[in-house]
């Protein structure tokens, strides 16, 4: 049976493989002359924030920006892709063609038949995203170094690895319901989009408390991942939009910079953030509820597999 799985899965293996191997290759490649570029800018002098620091910055970002801001970026959609085209044929080929029936007509059970099926396919799948992650985490480190590491979060780390196995199995419990190779493709590419934006913009963000800080002016790092910002007046009051909004305005037809004159009277801006200290807080609460929702979708698999296809 396992021999029969490679057989009829080799070629998205074999492609997933060498996908692996060339991201994962060029970021060694592109990572290792970054690192060193990376050396230069001291870390002692980057919290001193002189002037020096500041040339060293610009200098690396312009060099380096589009090398180290493009693979995270990539991988972002990989999961998705995973999950339309190698989660949801799995089933749903075998499904709308009819050729379950031949297996099940053998000795093997439904559920070894989708165990061994879904087993393989899931361990390959987990290994190659572990490692995928794990190389853009390093690859991204002097970018974490300047601005943290919440941009890249969903890219590198265990999480990007849940994401792909959530996109995986999203994709094959799709196939299960639908029983149709082209919408369940599309269903899992507008339901994982769906889910990617709330987790993104409203779970994620809140996965713990934030925390109320005064944002410096002249620190050249920072690694906060900023939620909201806002500015209180010498007498404690915060600014709303309202009030705000009219300053700035007229203080930029008189060719002065809001953020200058108000730093200059006294005014402190206020911002709610997550620390780039709890990444790995983050992580273990995204990775263990993806993984949570993903044995969800196997049961339902298999579920839907059992009792529903006849």
């Amino acid at each position: 049976m396992i021999w029969l799985t490679w057989r009829q899965h080799r070629a998205a293996l074999i492609v997933g493989l060498i996908a692996v191997c060339g991201i994962g290759g060029i970021a060694v490649a592109t990572g290792i002359p970054m690192h060193h570029a990376f050396a230069a800018v001291h870390a002692a002098d980057l919290r001193a924030g002189d002037a020096r620091a500041a040339a060293q910055i610009d200098i690396f970002t312009h060099n380096y920006w589009a090398i180290g801001n493009l693979p995270w970026r990539f991988l972002l959609f990989l999961p998705a892709l995973i999950g339309m085209f190698v989660g949801a044929p799995l089933l749903s080929r075998e499904l709308e063609s009819g050729t379950y029936r031949l297996a099940w007509s053998q000795s093997i059970s439904r559920s070894r038949w989708l165990a061994v099926r879904l087993g393989l396919l899931t361990l390959v799948t987990v290994v190659l995203s572990l490692l995928l992650g794990t190389v853009l985490y390093w690859f991204y480190a002097p970018w974490a170094a300047l601005s943290g590491r919440a941009e890249a979060f969903a890219s590198i780390g265990p999480a990007f690895a849940a994401r792909t196995l959530f996109a995986l199995l999203l994709g094959t419990a799709m196939g299960a319901l639908i029983r149709r190779v082209v919408a369940a493709m599309a269903a899992t590419a507008g339901v994982w989009i769906a889910i990617e934006f709330v987790r993104t913009f409203w779970l994620r963000p809140h996965y713990l408390p934030p925390l109320t800080i005064t944002v410096p002016s002249n620190k050249l790092v920072d690694t906060n991942a900023y939620l909201s910002q806002w500015w209180v007046d010498p007498a404690g009051h915060r600014l709303s939009g309202v009030q705000f909004d009219p300053l700035a305005q007229g203080l930029a037809q008189k060719g002065v910079a809001a953020e200058h004159w108000l730093l200059a009277h006294h005014y402190v801006m206020w911002a709610s953030v997550q620390p780039d200290s709890r990444f790995w807080a983050f992580q273990a609460i995204e990775t263990a509820s993806l993984c949570a929702v993903s044995a969800m979708l196997v049961a339902l698999t298999f579920w839907l597999v059992r009792r529903r296809v006849s």
